[in-house]
Protein backbone atom coordinates (compact mmCIF):
# COMPACT_ATOMS: atom_id res chain seq x y z
CA UNK A 1 0.00 0.00 0.00
CA UNK A 2 2.84 2.38 0.87
CA UNK A 3 4.88 1.43 -2.20
CA UNK A 4 2.00 2.50 -4.45
CA UNK A 5 3.14 6.09 -3.92
CA UNK A 6 0.14 7.48 -2.06
CA UNK A 7 2.30 8.31 0.96
CA UNK A 8 5.34 10.16 -0.39
CA UNK A 9 6.61 11.06 3.07
CA UNK A 10 6.59 7.47 4.32
CA UNK A 11 9.18 4.95 3.22
CA UNK A 12 9.65 1.26 4.03
CA UNK A 13 13.42 0.86 4.49
CA UNK A 14 13.87 -2.66 5.92
CA UNK A 15 11.85 -5.85 6.32
CA UNK A 16 12.62 -8.70 8.69
CA UNK A 17 11.10 -12.09 7.90
CA UNK A 18 11.93 -15.75 7.44
CA UNK A 19 14.84 -16.50 5.05
CA UNK A 20 12.50 -18.25 2.60
CA UNK A 21 10.80 -14.89 1.99
CA UNK A 22 14.01 -13.34 0.65
CA UNK A 23 12.96 -13.72 -3.00
CA UNK A 24 9.72 -11.84 -2.27
CA UNK A 25 11.21 -9.03 -0.21
CA UNK A 26 14.34 -8.31 -2.23
CA UNK A 27 17.06 -5.82 -1.18
CA UNK A 28 15.09 -4.55 1.84
CA UNK A 29 15.33 -7.97 3.54
CA UNK A 30 17.24 -8.14 6.83
CA UNK A 31 17.92 -11.23 8.92
CA UNK A 32 18.49 -9.56 12.29
CA UNK A 33 15.46 -8.02 13.96
CA UNK A 34 17.41 -6.44 16.81
CA UNK A 35 19.70 -4.53 14.45
CA UNK A 36 16.63 -3.34 12.56
CA UNK A 37 14.70 -1.97 15.52
CA UNK A 38 17.76 -0.32 17.08
CA UNK A 39 18.81 1.42 13.85
CA UNK A 40 18.93 5.21 14.02
CA UNK A 41 17.50 5.40 10.49
CA UNK A 42 14.14 3.94 11.55
CA UNK A 43 11.38 5.94 13.25
CA UNK A 44 8.55 3.37 13.29
CA UNK A 45 8.65 -0.39 13.84
CA UNK A 46 5.72 -2.37 12.43
CA UNK A 47 5.14 -5.81 13.94
CA UNK A 48 3.12 -8.03 11.62
CA UNK A 49 4.83 -11.35 12.31
CA UNK A 50 1.75 -13.05 13.72
CA UNK A 51 3.77 -14.53 16.61
CA UNK A 52 3.31 -14.02 20.34
CA UNK A 53 6.41 -14.28 22.55
CA UNK A 54 8.77 -13.02 19.84
CA UNK A 55 6.43 -10.13 18.98
CA UNK A 56 6.14 -9.17 22.64
CA UNK A 57 9.92 -8.99 23.07
CA UNK A 58 10.29 -7.11 19.78
CA UNK A 59 7.69 -4.51 20.80
CA UNK A 60 9.25 -3.98 24.22
CA UNK A 61 12.74 -3.59 22.75
CA UNK A 62 11.54 -1.14 20.10
CA UNK A 63 9.73 1.03 22.66
CA UNK A 64 12.78 1.07 24.93
CA UNK A 65 14.86 2.30 21.98
CA UNK A 66 12.41 5.17 21.48
CA UNK A 67 10.73 3.75 18.37
CA UNK A 68 7.05 4.21 17.66
CA UNK A 69 5.39 0.80 17.35
CA UNK A 70 2.47 -0.32 15.21
CA UNK A 71 1.39 -3.93 15.73
CA UNK A 72 -1.11 -6.49 14.48
CA UNK A 73 -0.31 -8.91 17.32
CA UNK A 74 -2.90 -9.95 19.89
CA UNK A 75 -0.27 -9.62 22.62
CA UNK A 76 -2.03 -6.31 23.23
CA UNK A 77 -4.96 -8.11 24.87
CA UNK A 78 -2.87 -9.37 27.77
CA UNK A 79 -0.21 -6.65 27.91
CA UNK A 80 -2.05 -3.44 26.97
CA UNK A 81 -1.37 -1.63 30.23
CA UNK A 82 2.33 -2.54 30.36
CA UNK A 83 3.03 -1.68 26.72
CA UNK A 84 1.08 1.59 26.87
CA UNK A 85 3.01 2.67 29.97
CA UNK A 86 6.32 1.66 28.36
CA UNK A 87 5.50 3.81 25.32
CA UNK A 88 4.54 6.77 27.53
CA UNK A 89 7.71 6.47 29.61
CA UNK A 90 9.84 6.59 26.44
CA UNK A 91 7.83 9.41 24.84
CA UNK A 92 6.74 7.32 21.84
CA UNK A 93 3.44 5.94 20.56
CA UNK A 94 2.02 2.44 20.64
CA UNK A 95 -0.77 1.79 18.07
CA UNK A 96 -2.73 -1.39 17.39
CA UNK A 97 -5.68 -0.64 15.09
CA UNK A 98 -5.11 -3.83 13.08
CA UNK A 99 -5.50 -6.12 16.10
CA UNK A 100 -9.30 -5.90 15.99
CA UNK A 101 -11.47 -6.21 12.88
CA UNK A 102 -8.74 -5.30 10.36
CA UNK A 103 -10.06 -2.86 7.76
CA UNK A 104 -13.18 -2.03 9.76
CA UNK A 105 -10.95 0.17 11.96
CA UNK A 106 -12.95 0.51 15.16
CA UNK A 107 -10.16 0.84 17.76
CA UNK A 108 -9.34 4.53 17.24
CA UNK A 109 -13.01 5.66 17.01
CA UNK A 110 -13.75 3.70 20.18
CA UNK A 111 -10.90 5.43 22.01
CA UNK A 112 -12.37 8.81 21.00
CA UNK A 113 -15.88 7.82 22.09
CA UNK A 114 -14.63 6.53 25.46
CA UNK A 115 -12.72 9.77 26.02
CA UNK A 116 -15.86 11.90 26.33
CA UNK A 117 -18.64 9.32 26.75
CA UNK A 118 -19.70 6.68 29.20
CA UNK A 119 -19.67 3.53 27.04
CA UNK A 120 -22.23 1.00 28.24
CA UNK A 121 -22.18 -1.73 25.58
CA UNK A 122 -19.99 -2.98 22.79
CA UNK A 123 -20.78 -6.06 20.72
CA UNK A 124 -20.44 -7.50 17.25
CA UNK A 125 -19.03 -10.08 14.88
CA UNK A 126 -15.30 -9.70 15.50
CA UNK A 127 -13.90 -12.74 13.69
CA UNK A 128 -13.87 -12.34 9.91
CA UNK A 129 -12.46 -15.86 9.49
CA UNK A 130 -15.22 -17.53 11.50
CA UNK A 131 -17.85 -15.44 9.75
CA UNK A 132 -16.42 -16.68 6.43
CA UNK A 133 -16.66 -20.29 7.64
CA UNK A 134 -20.27 -19.86 8.76
CA UNK A 135 -21.16 -18.17 5.46
CA UNK A 136 -19.76 -21.10 3.47
CA UNK A 137 -21.67 -23.58 5.64
CA UNK A 138 -24.95 -21.69 5.44
CA UNK A 139 -24.91 -20.41 1.85
CA UNK A 140 -22.90 -23.03 -0.02
CA UNK A 141 -23.84 -26.10 2.04
CA UNK A 142 -20.15 -26.86 2.62
CA UNK A 143 -19.26 -28.82 5.75
CA UNK A 144 -17.34 -27.30 8.65
CA UNK A 145 -13.98 -28.92 7.90
CA UNK A 146 -13.93 -27.88 4.24
CA UNK A 147 -15.14 -24.36 5.08
CA UNK A 148 -12.28 -23.94 7.54
CA UNK A 149 -9.81 -25.15 4.90
CA UNK A 150 -11.13 -22.56 2.44
CA UNK A 151 -10.70 -19.84 5.07
CA UNK A 152 -7.08 -20.94 5.52
CA UNK A 153 -6.44 -20.98 1.77
CA UNK A 154 -7.68 -17.38 1.58
CA UNK A 155 -5.39 -16.46 4.51
CA UNK A 156 -8.31 -15.39 6.67
CA UNK A 157 -7.43 -17.57 9.69
CA UNK A 158 -4.64 -17.15 12.22
CA UNK A 159 -1.44 -19.14 11.66
CA UNK A 160 -2.87 -21.55 14.21
CA UNK A 161 -6.56 -21.90 13.18
CA UNK A 162 -7.39 -23.37 16.58
CA UNK A 163 -7.19 -19.83 17.95
CA UNK A 164 -10.13 -18.94 15.70
CA UNK A 165 -12.35 -21.98 16.20
CA UNK A 166 -11.94 -22.25 19.98
CA UNK A 167 -12.84 -18.59 20.42
CA UNK A 168 -9.42 -17.35 21.59
CA UNK A 169 -9.11 -14.85 18.75
CA UNK A 170 -12.52 -13.31 19.51
CA UNK A 171 -11.79 -13.33 23.25
CA UNK A 172 -8.58 -11.38 22.63
CA UNK A 173 -10.40 -8.85 20.47
CA UNK A 174 -13.28 -8.21 22.87
CA UNK A 175 -10.73 -7.89 25.69
CA UNK A 176 -8.89 -5.15 23.79
CA UNK A 177 -12.12 -3.30 23.01
CA UNK A 178 -13.42 -3.66 26.57
CA UNK A 179 -10.20 -2.30 28.06
CA UNK A 180 -10.49 0.78 25.86
CA UNK A 181 -14.24 1.21 26.29
CA UNK A 182 -14.29 0.90 30.08
CA UNK A 183 -10.73 2.13 30.82
CA UNK A 184 -9.94 -0.89 32.96
CA UNK A 185 -7.98 -4.13 32.77
CA UNK A 186 -9.84 -7.25 31.72
CA UNK A 187 -8.22 -10.65 32.05
CA UNK A 188 -8.98 -12.97 29.14
CA UNK A 189 -9.79 -15.74 31.61
CA UNK A 190 -12.75 -13.63 32.76
CA UNK A 191 -14.42 -13.78 29.34
CA UNK A 192 -17.05 -16.50 29.07
CA UNK A 193 -16.71 -18.18 25.69
CA UNK A 194 -18.16 -21.10 23.76
CA UNK A 195 -16.32 -22.50 20.74
CA UNK A 196 -17.71 -22.61 17.21
CA UNK A 197 -17.00 -26.35 17.09
CA UNK A 198 -20.33 -26.88 18.86
CA UNK A 199 -22.11 -25.97 15.61
CA UNK A 200 -22.67 -29.03 13.47
CA UNK A 201 -24.46 -29.76 10.19
CA UNK A 202 -27.78 -30.45 11.94
CA UNK A 203 -27.74 -26.99 13.50
CA UNK A 204 -27.01 -25.32 10.16
CA UNK A 205 -29.80 -27.27 8.44
CA UNK A 206 -32.28 -26.34 11.15
CA UNK A 207 -31.50 -22.62 10.97
CA UNK A 208 -31.48 -22.61 7.17
CA UNK A 209 -34.91 -24.26 7.04
CA UNK A 210 -36.36 -21.73 9.50
CA UNK A 211 -35.01 -18.50 7.95
CA UNK A 212 -32.41 -18.10 10.68
CA UNK A 213 -28.67 -17.42 10.50
CA UNK A 214 -25.91 -18.37 12.96
CA UNK A 215 -23.24 -15.78 13.79
CA UNK A 216 -20.34 -15.81 16.23
CA UNK A 217 -20.82 -12.82 18.52
CA UNK A 218 -18.58 -11.19 21.11
CA UNK A 219 -19.94 -8.60 23.48
CA UNK A 220 -19.46 -6.69 26.71
CA UNK A 221 -21.85 -4.55 28.69
CA UNK A 222 -21.53 -2.49 31.82
CA UNK A 223 -24.17 -1.96 34.45
CA UNK A 224 -23.07 0.09 37.41
CA UNK A 225 -19.84 -1.44 38.66
CA UNK A 226 -20.45 -4.78 36.97
CA UNK A 227 -19.19 -5.90 33.57
CA UNK A 228 -20.26 -8.99 31.64
CA UNK A 229 -18.18 -10.21 28.69
CA UNK A 230 -18.97 -13.14 26.42
CA UNK A 231 -18.12 -14.84 23.13
CA UNK A 232 -20.58 -17.39 21.75
CA UNK A 233 -22.74 -18.42 18.76
CA UNK A 234 -26.09 -16.71 18.25
CA UNK A 235 -29.01 -17.42 15.96
CA UNK A 236 -30.44 -14.34 14.24
CA UNK A 237 -33.61 -13.74 12.31
CA UNK A 238 -32.58 -13.39 8.64
CA UNK A 239 -33.72 -9.72 8.61
CA UNK A 240 -31.41 -8.66 11.43
CA UNK A 241 -28.44 -6.50 10.32
CA UNK A 242 -26.01 -8.97 11.86
CA UNK A 243 -27.49 -11.80 9.77
CA UNK A 244 -26.54 -9.97 6.59
CA UNK A 245 -22.87 -9.56 7.52
CA UNK A 246 -21.35 -12.14 5.18
CA UNK A 247 -18.00 -13.61 4.14
CA UNK A 248 -14.99 -12.12 5.98
CA UNK A 249 -16.85 -9.00 7.10
CA UNK A 250 -17.04 -7.67 10.66
CA UNK A 251 -19.59 -5.49 12.39
CA UNK A 252 -19.23 -3.69 15.72
CA UNK A 253 -21.86 -1.69 17.63
CA UNK A 254 -20.93 0.77 20.39
CA UNK A 255 -23.53 2.25 22.72
CA UNK A 256 -22.63 5.27 24.83
CA UNK A 257 -24.23 8.00 26.90
CA UNK A 258 -24.15 10.88 24.41
CA UNK A 259 -23.58 9.21 21.03
CA UNK A 260 -26.29 6.57 21.24
CA UNK A 261 -25.47 3.64 19.01
CA UNK A 262 -22.56 3.75 16.56
CA UNK A 263 -22.11 0.89 14.08
CA UNK A 264 -18.95 0.03 12.15
CA UNK A 265 -18.94 -2.56 9.36
CA UNK A 266 -16.24 -3.65 6.93
CA UNK A 267 -13.73 -6.30 5.92
CA UNK A 268 -12.03 -7.84 8.91
CA UNK A 269 -9.79 -10.61 7.57
CA UNK A 270 -7.16 -10.77 4.86
CA UNK A 271 -3.90 -9.06 3.97
CA UNK A 272 -5.16 -5.83 2.43
CA UNK A 273 -7.79 -4.93 5.07
CA UNK A 274 -5.25 -5.58 7.82
CA UNK A 275 -2.56 -3.74 5.85
CA UNK A 276 -4.79 -0.69 5.45
CA UNK A 277 -5.28 -0.57 9.23
CA UNK A 278 -1.51 -0.71 9.73
CA UNK A 279 -0.94 2.13 7.25
CA UNK A 280 -3.66 4.21 8.92
CA UNK A 281 -1.75 3.89 12.20
CA UNK A 282 1.50 4.96 10.52
CA UNK A 283 -0.31 7.94 9.03
CA UNK A 284 -1.66 8.87 12.48
CA UNK A 285 1.93 9.13 13.67
CA UNK A 286 2.80 11.35 10.70
CA UNK A 287 -0.19 13.56 11.51
CA UNK A 288 0.92 13.87 15.13
CA UNK A 289 -1.66 11.60 16.78
CA UNK A 290 0.21 10.15 19.72
CA UNK A 291 -1.87 7.05 20.34
CA UNK A 292 -5.03 5.70 21.90
CA UNK A 293 -6.16 7.11 25.24
CA UNK A 294 -5.98 4.17 27.59
CA UNK A 295 -5.49 4.39 31.35
CA UNK A 296 -6.41 1.65 33.77
CA UNK A 297 -8.23 3.95 36.17
CA UNK A 298 -11.47 2.07 36.86
CA UNK A 299 -12.29 -1.06 38.81
CA UNK A 300 -15.26 -3.28 38.00
CA UNK A 301 -16.66 -6.59 39.11
CA UNK A 302 -16.51 -9.13 36.29
CA UNK A 303 -19.49 -11.45 36.09
CA UNK A 304 -17.91 -14.90 36.17
CA UNK A 305 -21.20 -16.80 36.47
CA UNK A 306 -22.69 -15.31 33.36
CA UNK A 307 -25.26 -17.37 31.51
CA UNK A 308 -27.09 -15.75 28.60
CA UNK A 309 -30.83 -16.12 29.13
CA UNK A 310 -32.12 -13.52 26.71
CA UNK A 311 -31.05 -12.93 23.11
CA UNK A 312 -29.83 -9.89 21.25
CA UNK A 313 -32.46 -7.93 19.28
CA UNK A 314 -33.93 -9.95 16.42
CA UNK A 315 -31.97 -13.04 17.39
CA UNK A 316 -32.56 -16.34 19.08
CA UNK A 317 -29.76 -17.64 21.25
CA UNK A 318 -28.82 -21.26 20.77
CA UNK A 319 -29.71 -22.04 24.36
CA UNK A 320 -33.16 -20.46 24.55
CA UNK A 321 -36.10 -19.43 22.39
CA UNK A 322 -37.31 -16.00 23.41
CA UNK A 323 -39.96 -13.56 22.24
CA UNK A 324 -39.50 -10.33 24.16
CA UNK A 325 -35.86 -9.29 23.69
CA UNK A 326 -35.04 -8.13 27.21
CA UNK A 327 -31.33 -8.85 26.86
CA UNK A 328 -29.18 -5.93 28.13
CA UNK A 329 -28.45 -5.00 24.51
CA UNK A 330 -32.16 -4.51 23.73
CA UNK A 331 -33.69 -1.12 24.31
CA UNK A 332 -37.20 -0.83 22.90
CA UNK A 333 -40.14 -2.61 21.31
CA UNK A 334 -38.87 -1.90 17.79
CA UNK A 335 -36.76 -5.00 18.21
CA UNK A 336 -39.90 -7.14 18.26
CA UNK A 337 -40.26 -6.87 14.49
CA UNK A 338 -38.04 -9.92 14.13
CA UNK A 339 -40.30 -12.15 16.22
CA UNK A 340 -42.58 -13.49 13.46
CA UNK A 341 -40.74 -16.82 13.56
CA UNK A 342 -41.70 -17.29 17.19
CA UNK A 343 -45.33 -16.31 16.58
CA UNK A 344 -45.59 -18.82 13.74
CA UNK A 345 -44.13 -21.61 15.85
CA UNK A 346 -46.34 -20.83 18.85
CA UNK A 347 -49.48 -21.00 16.74
CA UNK A 348 -48.91 -24.66 15.98
CA UNK A 349 -51.26 -27.03 17.74
CA UNK A 350 -48.49 -29.49 18.42
CA UNK A 351 -46.33 -27.66 20.94
CA UNK A 352 -43.84 -30.50 20.88
CA UNK A 353 -42.79 -29.27 17.45
CA UNK A 354 -41.65 -25.97 18.91
CA UNK A 355 -37.94 -25.91 19.75
CA UNK A 356 -38.69 -24.42 23.16
CA UNK A 357 -40.34 -27.67 24.21
CA UNK A 358 -37.72 -30.04 22.81
CA UNK A 359 -35.65 -32.03 25.24
CA UNK A 360 -32.85 -32.99 22.89
CA UNK A 361 -29.63 -30.99 23.07
CA UNK A 362 -28.83 -28.72 20.15
CA UNK A 363 -25.22 -29.84 20.20
CA UNK A 364 -25.85 -33.55 20.57
CA UNK A 365 -26.15 -34.14 16.84
CA UNK A 366 -27.79 -37.53 17.45
CA UNK A 367 -30.58 -37.00 14.99
CA UNK A 368 -30.59 -34.91 11.83
CA UNK A 369 -32.65 -31.74 12.14
CA UNK A 370 -32.62 -31.81 15.93
CA UNK A 371 -33.91 -28.41 17.11
CA UNK A 372 -32.35 -26.46 19.97
CA UNK A 373 -32.83 -27.36 23.57
CA UNK A 374 -34.46 -24.52 25.46
CA UNK A 375 -37.24 -23.58 27.81
CA UNK A 376 -40.24 -21.27 27.67
CA UNK A 377 -40.70 -18.84 30.53
CA UNK A 378 -42.65 -15.79 29.33
CA UNK A 379 -45.87 -14.39 30.72
CA UNK A 380 -49.16 -14.14 28.84
CA UNK A 381 -48.71 -10.36 28.84
CA UNK A 382 -45.43 -10.63 26.93
CA UNK A 383 -46.97 -12.95 24.35
CA UNK A 384 -50.01 -10.67 23.94
CA UNK A 385 -47.74 -7.63 23.54
CA UNK A 386 -46.00 -9.26 20.61
CA UNK A 387 -49.28 -10.35 18.99
CA UNK A 388 -50.77 -6.86 19.37
CA UNK A 389 -47.66 -5.27 17.89
CA UNK A 390 -47.67 -7.62 14.89
CA UNK A 391 -51.38 -6.88 14.37
CA UNK A 392 -50.77 -3.12 14.42
CA UNK A 393 -47.96 -3.51 11.89
CA UNK A 394 -50.34 -5.44 9.63
CA UNK A 395 -53.07 -2.78 9.95
CA UNK A 396 -50.54 -0.08 9.14
CA UNK A 397 -49.63 -1.84 5.92
CA UNK A 398 -53.29 -2.24 4.94
CA UNK A 399 -54.04 1.45 5.57
CA UNK A 400 -50.93 2.46 3.64
CA UNK A 401 -52.08 0.41 0.64
CA UNK A 402 -55.61 1.89 0.81
CA UNK A 403 -54.26 5.46 0.91
CA UNK A 404 -52.08 4.73 -2.10
CA UNK A 405 -55.05 3.39 -4.07
CA UNK A 406 -57.14 6.49 -3.22
CA UNK A 407 -54.28 8.72 -4.32
CA UNK A 408 -54.02 6.95 -7.67
CA UNK A 409 -57.80 7.26 -8.16
CA UNK A 410 -57.66 11.00 -7.43
CA UNK A 411 -54.89 11.47 -9.99
CA UNK A 412 -56.89 9.51 -12.58
CA UNK A 413 -60.04 11.63 -11.99
CA UNK A 414 -57.99 14.83 -12.14
CA UNK A 415 -56.48 13.87 -15.50
CA UNK A 416 -59.89 12.81 -16.83
CA UNK A 417 -61.31 16.23 -15.92
CA UNK A 418 -58.66 17.90 -18.11
CA UNK A 419 -59.02 15.75 -21.21
CA UNK A 420 -58.32 17.44 -24.55
CA UNK A 421 -60.94 17.95 -27.23
CA UNK A 422 -59.72 14.89 -29.09
CA UNK A 423 -60.28 12.75 -26.03
CA UNK A 424 -56.55 12.49 -25.29
CA UNK A 425 -55.57 12.30 -21.63
CA UNK A 426 -52.59 14.57 -22.38
CA UNK A 427 -53.90 18.07 -23.26
CA UNK A 428 -51.60 20.59 -24.87
CA UNK A 429 -50.33 22.40 -21.82
CA UNK A 430 -47.14 24.40 -21.56
CA UNK A 431 -44.83 22.59 -19.16
CA UNK A 432 -45.92 19.04 -19.96
CA UNK A 433 -48.34 16.79 -18.16
CA UNK A 434 -50.94 18.31 -15.91
CA UNK A 435 -50.98 16.18 -12.74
Amino acid sequence: IIDDGKFKNIKVTSIFDKPEKLHLIGPRFVDNAVNLITSSEIDVVVDALGSYDFSLQLIKTALKFNKHVVTTSKVVAKNMEELTKLATDNNVSFLYEATVCGGTQVVYPLSLVAKCNDVSKIYGILSGSINYVLTRMHVDWIDYKKSLELAGENKFTEKNPKLDVNGTDSVQKITILSNLAFQTKINMSEVISRPISTINEDVINYTRNNDLVIKYVAGAYKKGKNITIFVEPFVFNKNHPFANVMEEENIVAIESEFNGQLVFQGLGAGGYPTGSAVVSDIWKLYEGIDGYDYVNNATYNINKKYELKKPLPFCFNLKICSIVPSHPFSRNLKNLQGSTFMIREMSRKNKAAHPCFQKRSLFAGKKKGTPPRAFFSHSVFEVCAVIILQTLIGLQRVLSGLIQCLHQLAVFLHIAAHRGQNGDFFPNLIGGLHV
